[in-house]
């Protein structure tokens, strides 16, 4: 009996040999979870039970278990190496199955889709704004980036904070003539852009009427959209109803696009003693833009960056977690399965609940301690000498028996 029991424990040094050696040998691999063997006791017994003094039938192995502790996050620079501070999986679809990994070192594909090494496609809930405000969290989608050009966006309003000079010489009432400086106390350009993406100049001109009242008047290139007045109270602010102008006309573009209606936001404008001065000025056109990078927010918004300056939000990556992680499946290539054991898959946002926070530019590294398996490999292998011994000194004496019956 002593010949099986021994046998039973060199197998199972064996797999916890093995499993070690597994550790080790993936200490450098993204995103992996250590194991250890689980082992249980053989007893064999007849119908009624076993006797007090029966002796064990050796060992077996239990099973494997996973120790999904953090690893430590890596920093690369790279904007679509992400990792997770914290519980959950990245949601990966492996054509139309799921699996759940810890490892975010993902790329592109020739389609645009953000895939793993294995080529399963990133899951995320769609964006049902460009801003990143609204997510579709009932459903996940393939994250996709577009590869394609940023439509133009035509300039509507321009937002500008100047300071009207109290000390500029009044000019009274009167037709501001742009191509007359005598008749404008001040002026101002930025540039604009129209629905095809073209630039175009638009102007204001100020003319002092007294000394709380001012008439400005807007135009585009040559084209002029109307004169209208402001007026200040006697500390220097806007009167309310006069931070928005909206005036008249229109700037039709010779090129084939869309009119524009520019109106000025001088919200903060002021009339001090200083010189006129622009403190701040914004109008939100936009030309057409190549994607030129992407950005994952701390809670898994996933924007796409252009040159033109924009910015649009692509979806929000999907965290899933389990009620019993251990019961997962391992399916290699730092993937999981759901089982019946770890319960249904819950897909939810980063940083909800128990879900960790995604890191941007950053990898999860493996989290074995590589001197606590190597101390490991010196035990395992001082138990499967212990077991070969067992099997020696049993051979031993069974060679003493035979030998006393010659």
């Amino acid at each position: 009996m002593a010949f099986n029991i021994g046998l039973s424990g060199l197998e199972a040094a064996q797999q916890q040999l093995d499993t070690r050696a597994n550790n080790i040998a993936n200490s450098e691999t993204t995103g992996f979870k250590r194991s250890r063997t689980q082992f249980e006791d053989l007893f064999s017994s007849g119908a009624l039970g076993g006797a007090s003094s029966e002796v064990g039938s050796g060992v077996q192995v239990a099973g494997l278990q996973n120790n999904f502790a953090q690893g430590a996050l890596e920093s690369t620079g790279r904007d679509l190496d992400l990792a997770l501070s914290g519980q959950g999986f990245f949601t990966l679809d492996d054509g139309g199955s799921q699996v759940f990994s810890r490892a975010g070192s993902f790329s592109l594909d020739r389609e645009g889709f953000v895939t793993n090494p294995q080529g399963q496609r990133l899951q995320v809930f769609d964006a049902l704004d460009p801003s990143g405000n609204n997510f579709q969290t009932g459903t996940l989608s393939d994250l996709q980036l577009n590869k394609g050009v940023s439509p133009p966006e035509a300039t509507s309003g321009i937002s500008a904070n100047f300071n009207f000079s109290a000390a500029a010489p009044t000019k009274g009432a009167g037709n501001i003539d742009p191509t007359n400086s005598s008749t404008f106390n001040f002026s101002n350009s930025t540039q604009i852009f129209d629905s095809l993406g073209e630039t175009h100049q638009a102007t204001l001109f100020a003319r002092k009427v007294n000394d709380t009242q001012f008439d400005i008047k807007a135009q585009v290139d040559s084209q002029t959209l109307g004169q209208e007045t402001i007026n200040f109270d006697s500390s220097g602010q806007l009167q309310p109803g006069d931070e928005t102008v909206s005036f008249g006309g229109d700037f039709t573009p010779s090129n084939g696009a869309n009119a524009i209606d520019l109106d000025y936001d001088l919200t903060g404008s002021t009339l001090f003693g200083s010189d006129f001065q622009l403190n701040e000025l914004n109008q939100d056109g936009f030309q057409s833009g190549q994607l030129s990078g992407l950005e994952v927010s701390d809670n898994g918004v996933v924007q796409a960056r252009f040159d033109n300056g924009r910015s649009e939000a692509l979806g929000k990556i999907a965290i899933s977690d389990f009620n019993n992680n251990q019961g997962l499946e391992q399916l290699g290539k730092n993937g999981f399965a759901e089982t019946f054991q770890s319960g249904a898959a819950q897909f939810g946002e980063a940083g909800a609940g128990q879900r960790g926070s995604v890191r941007s530019g950053s990898l999860e590294g493996s989290n074995v301690d590589l001197s606590d398996q190597l101390v490991g490999m010196i035990e395992t292998q001082r138990n499967f000498q212990a077991n070969a011994q067992v099997i020696s000194r049993e051979d031993q004496l069974t060679q003493t028996v035979i030998n006393i019956g010659r």
